[in-house]
Parts: C-alpha cells; structure tokens; sequence
C-alpha cells in the first residue's frame, strides 16, 4: 500500500511543479506587455437612419434656421447649407451671448455641457463685414479634465440676430487610464532619431533628425483625436515640442502614453 502511495507521489509532484511553473510564467507579464481593454475611446459611425433621426431632432429644436449637417458619428459636422438671413446689425456682446446660448441648447450634438467652459477657454470673435450684421466667433481648442484636444474647434455664425450655422464639435466620457506605460522620460527616448521631413519656401524637401538637444522642455499632455476610414480614436499622448531654429516648438509630436506610438506630428510654422 505504502509502495503505491510513493508512486502516485511521483508522478503527482512532477504535474504539481509545473502547474506552479506554468502559473508563475502567466503572471510574470511586464508592464509594458500588459493590456488595458478600455483604452483608447473608439467611436464608431452611427447607421444612416439614426443620423437622419438626428438631423430631423436638430433641424426641429432650432426650427430649421440653423444650417448645418450632423456627421455619421451624430455630431455636428463642418459641413452646412445657405439660406436667406435678415440683414440687421447685432451687437458683439449680443452676438457672443447667442452663440453660448446656442451651443448649450444644441449640446447633445456639439458636447458642450455648461456655459463655464466656452467661457473660461478659448474664443475669437470676429466680425465678418463693417456693418456687423454676420459675426463667426471660434471657441476651442476643447480642453477635457485638463487636457487638451487639439483642433477641436467649434465654430458658430451669427447672421442677423440669429445663430445661422454651427461647425465642429467637442468629445465626452474620454477613458483616461490611471498609469501610463510610456512616463516622459521613455517619451523623449522614443522620439530621439526620428526624422522630421519638411518643405522650405523653394518646395524643396528639408530632414530634421531630432536630438536630445532639439526636445524641448515644456513637455505636456494632450487628449488627441485619431480620425481612420470607420472610426475615431481618441489617444492620451505626450505633447513633445521639437526646436527649430529660433521656435521653443517647431514641431510637436503627439506619443501615445500606452502604446508609444508617434499619433501625428504637427508642424507650428509657415514656410
């Protein structure tokens, strides 16, 4: 009896040990191969006959005088149509309080969820002819739990004294993840030998190399907008700027904090 007990302990510690082997080996994942399933935010198109629903919902509540289109996703795109407008002179105090009031009644399709951040950020009024009858005031970059979301502009215009058209639109519920693989000294690694193609006043292609020496210092975060054929995504990212020249940024490459991935690189002057 005391024989077959030894042997089915024999075989049994070997399949034991490499359970345990095997488990340690699934466990021992490092931080950068793990995943994080909700990052990043995708937006997908909505169906044609939603988006229909929601432009017959938008054209009713601004009773038909508000030109603009919504886009497959149900925002408001940049896209909008003409129509006849009265030609009277408004004011720019009263052209800035309708284009806020407009925008937060239309905030299911621009998400714009308070006064508070329209005013407190960014905004250009403009007047579009001398007799102030047609304003376009510009609100944005959008800034969301403190990080900004580059060319995320809306733009309103006020023809006579009513809102005429509306283009652009913001994003909400952006996953935000609490750790991020790439920290900023792994960003400015990654960045070091990337090579900056750019064209000079003659058209002529110029390479920058980027150097340690060339990234700047005022290194910060961005929420930026990854637009593909079928979808939105919406990238937290490491804003790095580049120097050129006699610019503090030149360039600013847009890294992603979890993948490391370059999301875009933007270009800051003219040539």
């Amino acid at each position: 009896m005391k024989n077959k007990i030894s042997k089915l302990l024999l075989l049994f510690i070997p399949l034991l040990i490499s359970i345990v082997l095997y488990s340690c080996k699934e466990s021992s994942v490092s931080p950068d191969e793990e995943t994080d399933s909700q990052y990043p935010t995708i937006l997908y198109p909505i169906s044609e006959e939603k988006a229909q629903q929601l432009q017959n919902e938008f054209d009713s509540l601004n009773n038909f005088k508000v030109c603009s289109k919504i886009d497959k996703y149900g925002f408001i795109g940049n896209d909008h149509y003409d129509r006849v407008y009265q030609n009277i002179a408004i004011s720019k105090d009263s052209a800035f309080a309708l284009a806020v009031n407009t925008l937060l009644k239309n905030s299911k399709y621009v998400y714009v969820k308070d006064s508070a951040s329209l005013i407190s950020g960014n905004y250009n009024i403009l007047q579009v002819n001398p007799e102030g009858t047609r304003w376009k005031i510009v609100f944005g970059p959008q800034v969301y739990n403190n990080f900004e979301l580059p060319f995320t502009w809306i733009y309103i215009w006020i023809y006579g004294n009513e809102p005429y058209a509306i283009a652009g639109h913001w994003y909400s519920d952006i996953y935000i993840p609490s750790k991020y693989k790439i920290d900023k000294v792994k960003a400015k690694q990654k960045v070091i030998g990337e090579k900056i193609i750019w064209y000079g006043t003659g058209g002529n292609p110029q390479e920058l190399i980027v150097t340690d020496e060339s990234i700047g210092d005022s290194i910060s975060k961005a929420i930026y907008p990854v637009e593909k054929e079928n979808s939105i995504e919406l990238r937290v990212t490491w804003k790095i700027p580049i120097k050129f020249l006699s610019n503090d940024a030149g360039w600013h490459i847009y890294l992603d904090v979890m993948t490391g991935e370059i999301v875009n690189i933007i270009q800051e002057f003219r040539t």
